[in-house]
């Protein structure tokens, strides 16, 4: 009975450096691990491998975790499922191919499963290094080989490390294997999770060709796009600085009848500002997004302003300046710069001294920036 108690308090524990584990929080779980040893019980495998899982996520203290793992090892935490999906984890967010790790494990009778290689793909999506696409392909073509049939969640943090990379091709790949691989195995059928990310690499790799097959032909299987997919085709479009597309699929947006969120919106501003052209329907999409509610940051302040300026409609710069106040984004020296600049234009010197007042009440220095 005393053994089952002990037992329990190990669970309790392990339960609690998940929870860390899964908010990235790599401080709650050393410090609930490490409590273990004042409560004078060992940790398991699965201590370790969830602590290793807070490092991996947060991407701190990891070669700390790392030496407590080698050294919990070497005191007596045999080779087991858990242990081996921990040095897994630890050495795919190292940058180093896993398959001779996961070869050991499936030779040793540990075979890993679809939840070892999620894992693994997580920790590679972790890093932005191009080379994880090859050793997480590599990974793939090892499920193949022990006839392992991937999850849902697996494959979609696999198009993780695809889209930080920009693998288009690959990821567009993949992600038709799973629509083809869903049709039989429900588990492997993609979620708007999985079109997301197909989206995000073709944009990413500057592949919207890619971008728009995968797009139209979610449309032909009846699945009807939603705001987050359409702003990721507009992102895309804006990476490759093709506004008009981006202006395309924007309106397409608004004609289905679907109401853009605050990403939407700060997705099309960022697309307009990446082409010379498109500085006017930024300020239109700015004013839009106050309009429905949502707030702007400095920058977004400051392209407001700029625009204007451009366009010498001094009277809404000067409405948009004396509307900045607490609370709200702080007044920066590039706002300043992009007020006098329009003041410059017009050659209004009392809206300009105006502006320098502001300034210098907010404890900016006249001489520390020149007018945009």
């Amino acid at each position: 009975m005393r053994k089952h108690r002990k037992w329990a308090r190990v669970r309790t524990y392990n339960a609690f450096i998940e929870h860390f584990a899964a908010s990235s929080d790599i401080e709650g779980a050393m410090k609930t691990f490490k409590a273990l040893a004042v409560a004078n019980i060992v940790p398991t495998a699965q201590s370790y491998f969830l602590l290793a899982l807070a490092a991996v996520n947060s991407g701190k203290r990891l070669g700390e975790v790392e030496d407590m793992f080698f050294q919990g090892a070497s005191e007596g935490v045999q080779n087991t499922y858990f242990s081996y999906n921990t040095r897994a984890i630890l050495a795919a967010r190292a940058g180093e191919d896993v398959t001779p790790i996961y070869q050991e494990m499936y030779d040793e009778g540990f075979a890993p499963d679809d939840i070892s290689f999620h894992h693994a793909f997580e920790s590679m999506s972790l890093r932005p290094e191009k080379d994880m696409v090859t050793h997480a392909l590599n990974l793939l073509s090892m499920m193949d080989r022990m006839g392992l049939i991937g999850s849902r969640r697996s494959m979609n943090a696999l198009l993780k490390v695809l889209c930080r990379a920009g693998a288009a091709e690959q990821a567009v790949e993949l992600y038709q294997s799973m629509v083809t691989k869903g049709v039989e195995e429900e588990t492997m059928a993609p979620d708007f999770e999985t079109y997301e990310l197909a989206l995000l690499a073709c944009g990413n790799g500057k592949r919207m060709d890619l971008a728009v097959g995968v797009f139209r032909e979610l449309e032909q299987r009846n699945i009807q796009p939603t705001v987050a997919l359409y702003s990721t085709l507009v992102m895309g479009f804006g990476n490759s600085r093709d506004f008009e597309s981006a202006l395309g699929v924007w309106k397409e947006m608004k004609e289905k009848g679907l109401r853009a969120n605050r990403t939407a919106y700060r997705r099309m501003v960022d697309a307009c500002l990446k082409h010379p052209q498109g500085i006017a329907h930024a300020c239109t999409t700015l004013e839009e997004m106050t309009a429905m509610g949502f707030s702007m940051d400095n920058e977004y302040y400051d392209t407001l302003l700029k625009g204007y300026g451009r366009a010498r409609e001094l009277e809404k710069v000067v409405a948009r300046f004396r509307n900045i106040n607490r609370p709200g984004p702080e007044v920066g020296e590039v706002t300043f710069g992009a007020v006098l600049s329009a003041c410059n234009n017009e050659e209004s010197l009392p809206t300009a001294d105006e502006a320098i007042d502001r300034m210098v009440s907010s404890g900016k220095s006249p001489r520390s920036f020149a007018p945009i």
